[in-house]
């Protein structure tokens, strides 16, 4: 599959992306992968992707989310991130969580989200709420 833009040159469209591609065509019936190529028009439809972003921020580990964002500016990501999870003791985020968030941030097309672990709703509401309000 093949992104196409006026600015720029024909490039394969990255395997993640491709079948929010596939799919973003408004019709009824399946077509083959084939048949479909992104144009400007057809990236202007509401493409987006959710990545859960269940990976420490260590040096690399974010790169393909900042490379597939920058190289898609038409497609809006929402990075799911749990920065309490594997980030250290206590309520802070590690320094490596709130560089990686900032960078992300940055984006214009990407948007970080948090969760927070409530072990099927069984933690406490007063520890949920610790958390989300840090």
């Amino acid at each position: 599959m093949l992104v196409t833009n006026s600015d720029a040159e024909s490039r394969p469209l990255h395997p993640c992306l491709s079948e929010i591609a596939f799919r973003s065509g408004r019709t009824s019936r399946l077509r083959s992968r084939e048949q479909y190529r992104l144009s400007s028009t057809a990236a202007s439809l509401d493409a987006s992707v959710i990545v859960p972003l269940y990976v420490y921020p260590s040096a690399g580990a974010w790169d393909l989310v900042y490379e597939m964002a920058s190289l898609y500016a038409h497609v809006q990501f929402t990075a799911i991130v749990n920065p309490h999870s594997g980030s250290g003791e206590g309520a802070l985020p590690s320094e490596s969580y709130t560089q990686a968030i900032q960078v992300v941030n940055a984006l214009d097309n990407v948007r970080a989200i948090g969760y927070v672990a409530t072990t099927w709703c069984t933690q406490n509401m007063s520890s949920v709420l610790d958390e989300i309000f840090v």
